[in-house]
């Protein structure tokens, strides 16, 4: 039986500290518990945990602090609650789609540029074809050769995608969870902004063309078993596919007005039209957080459809986390600021669904690492650099073992953020979120003759270093060295 999450007037302390204030705080680390509870009984897809009144008994809980804490249930897609006598709090198999549509509703809304994504596919595709390469199988050449055959010419005005289907192919023939996953999100930021971004018919047909060209020479060097070669043919494609989005400083905008066919769709698809028309005119900036939208009889109005189309519609903007209904006088759909903890674990949960294991995440992590190093080390001499990796030293030998792992990644993360690149900090933080679920609290396996704290201090000054020296080879050899290390931890 779980423990009850600690409240005032509760017994018992829960295992999550989520660093929000009163009902938030109480109902994250419900969720948690509740998440770690399916985690450990194996994910039993369709197995009810309990109804409402039996969540609130067994976690001792008020019944609204229950209900944030299945709302973020949901939204990480571990289970949801079914109504009705036989209902209850239902394990449910997560969505890829559902996981990676989180990621992109966050990045959109921090203004991710075409020059961000573009840097992390340059990461993370090369080495997907080449572990494809390793791995291809008799089954797996006709869908990789179908995948290379299906480039299409653009529609009239967009500039070619580079179609994803190749891309996602090759993550998948990877066998790595997390770089399909990942891959899948580069895709369709990519095809996002493929949507927004404007050709003459003369540069659709020659662009089209190469990538036709380039697909087929990375499908046939993965299907040789060769891949250094299919991981160069990767990294020359991404680069002309760089050149093709010239406008590098532009954000991620999409979304038009309804159409007459539009409106007259039914259910759910309308519902999906009206969200993400609301989501595009918060990412272009319309709406400030904490602007009342509209009410919902405003919205019915407005948009002309059924009073459930629009709470539908309000469902799945709050489900991201980009708007909430409030109810009461002065109320409204009300924007709100997406939440970034929120789609991580989203991420992270799917891909302990998948079964990633720690070589799946190290290998991911090595590539990611090394491209923030690469950044940082080339901005050495900048003083906030210094000042923010010093800062960032935050495990010493004193360190006590139960706080080392919490502490552990604060290096990581901070490179991340001093890149600039918020597809970098999203994914690092993915990676570390899932790392951490899986590290005891008490590491008893030290790095070789020495505690946790002391090793951890020596990789991270070490680290440090070598990138503030400008060393970008030693830095990324010091990173290899710390990050396999770690891996030993890993249960």
């Amino acid at each position: 039986m779980p423990k009850p999450v600690a409240q005032k007037g509760a017994a018992g302390t829960g295992t999550v500290d989520s660093g929000l204030p009163g009902k938030d705080k109480l109902a994250s680390r419900m969720a948690r518990a509740i998440e770690d509870e399916v985690i450990a009984a194996g994910w039993p897809v369709g197995s009810i945990i309990g109804s409402e009144n039996d969540l609130i008994e067994r976690y001792r809980v008020s019944r609204a602090v229950s209900r944030e804490a299945i709302r973020l249930v949901e939204h990480h897609q571990v289970a949801v609650m079914r109504r009705g006598r036989s209902g209850g709090l239902q394990v449910i198999e997560p969505s890829a789609e559902a996981a990676a549509g989180a990621a992109v509703v966050y990045l959109e809304y921090r203004g991710t540029t075409v020059e961000d994504f573009l840097r992390v596919r340059s990461l993370l595709e090369p080495l997907a074809a080449a572990e494809a390469a390793k791995h291809i199988s008799e089954a797996g050449i006709p869908k990789l050769r179908a995948a290379a055959e299906e480039t299409e010419a653009p529609s009239a005005g967009q500039v070619p995608a580079a179609p994803g289907n190749l891309h996602i192919s090759l993550a998948e023939l990877s066998g790595n969870p997390a770089l399909q996953l990942f891959v899948e999100v580069l895709a369709r930021l990519t095809d996002r902004y493929a949507q927004v971004r404007r050709a003459t018919k003369t540069d659709r047909a020659a662009a089209a063309h190469e990538v036709d060209r380039a697909h087929r020479a990375i499908a046939d060097a993965v299907v040789a078993g060769d891949a250094a070669i299919a991981q160069h043919h990767m990294s020359v494609h991404l680069d002309a596919l760089g050149a093709w989005f010239a406008d590098t400083g532009r954000r991620i905008v999409t979304g038009r007005p309804l159409s007459a066919a539009a409106r007259s769709a039914k259910g759910h698809k309308l519902a999906e039209i009206i969200a993400e028309e609301i989501r595009a005119d918060i990412v272009r900036g319309r709406w400030e957080v904490g602007t009342v939208i509209d009410s919902e009889n405003g919205l019915v109005e407005r948009y002309d459809v059924s009073r459930a189309a629009i709470r539908e519609a309000v469902r799945l903007l709050e489900h991201h986390s980009i708007a909430w209904m409030r109810r009461g006088p002065g109320g409204g759909l009300l924007v709100a600021q997406p939440d970034l903890d929120a789609s991580v674990e989203a991420m992270a949960l799917y891909l302990d669904y998948r079964g990633a294991t720690a070589g799946d995440l190290l290998l991911v992590r090595k590539a990611l690492e090394f491209g923030c190093v690469d950044i940082v080390a080339s901005r050495a001499s900048e003083p906030e650099i210094r000042d923010r990796l010093e800062q960032a030293l935050t495990v010493t030998p004193d360190t006590p073992a139960g706080d080392v792992n919490r502490l552990a990644d604060e290096l990581h993360l901070t490179a991340a953020e001093l890149t600039g690149n918020p597809v970098l900090v999203f994914l690092i933080r993915t990676i570390t979120s899932l790392w951490a679920r899986h590290i005891a609290d008490e590491p008893t396996r030290p790095v070789p003759a020495e505690n946790a704290a002391e090793a951890i201090t020596r990789a991270h000054s070490a680290i440090v270093e070598a990138v503030l020296a400008g060393d970008r080879s030693l830095a990324r050899h010091r990173m290899t060295r710390h990050l396999d290390a770690l891996s030993i931890w890993w249960h």
